[in-house]
């Protein structure tokens, strides 16, 4: 009977940069490509190979073996004041050698803010109660109770000269209990709607060619 074949080896990671070492690759990549455009952004690095142990409450743990560090990825967030800009992000994974090994993101621009009236909380409040409140992250459904409440910024996708546009509007985020709830607040839209009015999201598809069509020869 023959010998199994030895398992496969990984090469141990070579010169992988430190995390500043990997935040100033990652952002000289997109400064290049003109991603960051001078706005401003948030980053935070992670070693995505990090050791994670666990063991019983009242044991003896021995210390986790640290794991070799084969990449780390730095991941930037938009802001637009002091609120990062949902759905806008950019993530660099940096390996060996300050090898650049995969690169995903969202090209996006933010635009200065308009000032527009906000409804009071007891008016959305009461939306709620009558069902009409426009929520952003679905309505709770269900029993619920209110137990806290605060302002928060959602992301609402629309069109603007036949262009997808992302809108970061005001909220108020309910904190809610009860029965059948999926999430831990209730998000729903602060601005009046009589005040504006979002463009829905319903850009020209392009006619296919030929699709469906006779080709005179």
């Amino acid at each position: 009977m023959p010998e199994p074949l030895p398992m496969p080896t990984i090469p141990p990671p070579v010169d992988v940069p430190s995390a500043d070492g990997a935040v100033g690759i990652a952002q000289a990549l997109l400064d290049n490509f003109g991603v960051l455009d001078g706005q401003q952004w948030s980053h935070e690095v992670e070693d995505p190979n990090a050791a994670v142990s666990s063991c019983a409450p009242d044991a003896d743990c021995p210390a986790p073996v640290a794991s070799p560090v084969y990449s780390r990825t730095v991941t930037f967030q938009l802001l637009e004041g002091d609120a990062p800009v949902p759905g806008v992000s950019w993530s660099v994974t940096i390996g060996s050698h300050g090898h650049v090994d995969y690169l995903n993101g969202t090209w996006a621009q933010a635009q200065g803010a308009t000032d527009y009236p906000l409804q009071t909380t007891a008016k959305v409040f009461e939306d709620m109660k009558n069902g009409t409140a426009q929520y952003v992250n679905g309505s709770p459904g269900g029993e619920v109770r209110v137990t806290g409440v605060k302002l928060g910024v959602a992301r609402w996708d629309g069109t603007e000269d036949a262009k997808a546009v992302a809108y970061l509007v005001p909220t108020y985020r309910f904190q809610i209990a009860g029965v059948d709830v999926a999430s831990s607040y209730a998000e729903v839209l602060a601005l009046d709607p009589a005040s504006f009015k979002v463009a829905p999201t319903e850009l020209p598809v392009p006619e296919p060619a030929l699709a469906g069509k006779e080709v005179e020869q």
